[in-house]
């Protein structure tokens, strides 16, 4: 099985191919621009996540890398996303009046040439984005039941508060926190 971990800076994901554009980043397995991948075969793919990556992209390239992501992706491939939750972000601003929590997004972390957000997205721009590629079953996907992300913290999983998060135990009891995710996680299959 091949599984593809786009964008993954110093958050590197067991059992995956860990790709990212940064030629300095140790993490990474591959050194790959997301949006093209050059260095993987079309319809060789049965996973591809991009977790608080795909932001970064401008419209344009987003449409490119999801034209791209289809074609690496085999029959009954996943593509599986997490984006910052836009409208979450608003209500959160205007509930707070405090631009800090969630300054980073709207525009990154800005820690270097990468990390900078291009684009903002709601559950309905981005099922549609994907439906406009061609993808279906296109639906929000839970961190919580979801390998890697219920095994290692991942961005799929941001809180705010932070750390006040929503847990499934083994037993299927459930833990609240208190927090609320800020994470937009949606999936859809080739």
């Amino acid at each position: 099985m091949i599984k593809l971990n786009l964008g993954c800076r110093d958050r590197p994901f067991p059992t995956y191919i860990n790709i990212d554009i940064d030629p300095n980043n140790p993490y990474a397995d591959v050194i790959d621009n997301a949006f093209e991948l050059n260095t993987i075969e079309d319809n060789s793919v049965d996973l591809i996540e991009a977790i608080h990556m795909f932001e970064h992209l401008s419209y344009l390239e987003a449409n490119q890398a999801l034209s791209i992501w289809f074609k690496k992706l085999k029959k009954g491939g996943i593509l599986r996303l997490a984006v910052p939750d836009i409208k979450k972000g608003a209500a959160l601003l205007l509930l707070t009046n405090n631009l800090n929590p969630v300054k980073t997004m709207f525009s990154g972390s800005q820690r270097d040439q990468w990390d900078f957000h291009k684009s903002t997205y709601t559950k309905e721009s981005l099922m549609q984005k994907m439906v406009a590629a061609s993808f279906i079953n296109i639906q929000e996907w839970d961190w919580r039941t979801t390998w890697p992300h219920n095994y290692i913290d991942t961005y799929a999983s941001t809180y705010w508060p932070p750390m006040r998060k929503n847990y499934l135990c083994n037993n299927g009891e459930e833990v609240d926190l208190g927090g609320i995710c800020i994470s937009l996680n949606i999936e859809g299959t080739k």
